[in-house]
């Protein structure tokens, strides 16, 4: 219809898209790059060549610069989260797949409900006075992470799970 010379002046010029418009276009171009490149990974050991089955390639750039992006939202969402369940937090620090993290502890009892999102108190569990106070506030802290996305779970470690009382940070015991 629009190849006919006659019907020119009938093409209805497009609206330029707004700023808003032109990231969302941006970003849904970019997320479909990432996606294609990560699910076509192909890698070689020896003289055989793998395709990348699951997750970010390891020693791909694209994956670290992804990962830290994603990691970054996953910060705000899982300190949020945090902090509406009651959670007073001192330290947050993250290195790549790693967290440092100290709260206050809440007294034994305390567990985190997901449906409120919030810490409630559960006096009938008797061995929650036999763990440590970091042990406890581990277990609730990564109750709260693993809450936040089905794809993200969480491990923990805390000082008196080690025999040295202390924990691994990377190379350092701490």
């Amino acid at each position: 219809y629009l190849c006919n010379k006659q019907n020119e002046d009938k093409w209805i010029p497009a609206k330029e898209p707004s700023t808003m418009q032109k990231k969302r276009m941006l970003a849904i171009a970019v997320t479909k790059g990432v996606r294609a490149c990560m699910e076509n990974h192909v890698y070689k050991v020896g003289d055989r060549t793998f395709h990348q089955r699951s997750g970010g390639p390891t020693g791909l750039e694209l994956t670290g610069a992804a990962s830290r992006a994603f990691m970054k939202r996953w910060d705000r969402l899982y300190l949020e989260r945090a902090q509406q369940a009651g959670m007073k937090m001192k330290v947050y620090e993250r290195y790549v797949d790693d967290s440092n993290q100290v709260a206050e502890v809440p007294p034994p009892g305390a567990r985190y409900d997901r449906q409120r999102r919030k810490i409630v108190m559960d006096r009938s569990i008797e061995e929650e006075e036999r763990k440590e106070d970091d042990e406890r506030l581990a277990e609730i802290l990564k109750e709260v992470a693993n809450s936040i996305m089905p794809c993200i779970q969480m491990e923990a470690d805390w000082p008196s799970k080690n025999t040295d009382g202390k924990l691994p940070i990377l190379d350092l015991k701490v």
